[in-house]
């Protein structure tokens, strides 16, 4: 089984043009590389990200310690440049938390696309919702991370979701 990460191996050899390579083994990547086309040539490493977050299946939640976080994006299918409403559901011992700051920040992972930050209000019930809108990346990419920012009091939670948009 793959693990969650992926490498990429660049390599830009004098005079052409930039081809890409993916592998299992970074360092069996980068051996190969180059020993088949020597010292000479600049070689990159950048980690890619796989998505741990169907969104389009539905919520995801994860927990740490006795905090539950439901997050989720709608309208589906999630698309870029549209305005999108961001869901956040927080629960503590199964209780819903209705005293918390919240607020979503969103990257690339590996490629920075400037800073894009959602703030959440309360709605209901430990139910917290904001808008927001996902930005066009210039590479064709579409795998973005939510880091979910729970702040109680002194206590601060951190969740990640990496999912994909269209």
């Amino acid at each position: 089984m793959w693990p969650a990460h992926r490498y990429l191996i660049v390599h830009t050899p004098p005079g052409s043009g930039i081809r890409l390579r993916q592998g299992r083994n970074i360092m069996a990547a980068v051996l190969a590389t180059t020993l088949l086309f020597g010292s000479a040539h600049l070689i990159f490493a950048f980690q890619t990200t796989r998505p741990d977050c169907r969104l389009d299946a539905g919520p995801c939640i994860q927990t740490s310690g006795t905090l539950s976080v439901v997050f989720d994006i709608s309208p589906k299918p999630l698309r870029v440049m549209r305005e999108l409403i961001f869901t956040v559901t927080v629960k503590d011992k199964g209780r819903s938390v209705t005293d918390a700051s919240i607020l979503i920040s969103l990257s690339m992972p590996g490629m920075f696309m400037g800073e894009n930050i959602v703030r959440l209000s309360h709605r209901a019930d430990g139910v917290y919702d904001g808008t927001g809108v996902i930005i066009r990346c210039p590479s064709g990419e579409n795998v973005w991370q939510a880091s979910v920012t729970v702040e109680r009091g002194e206590k601060k939670s951190v969740s990640n979701f990496v999912f994909e948009v269209l």
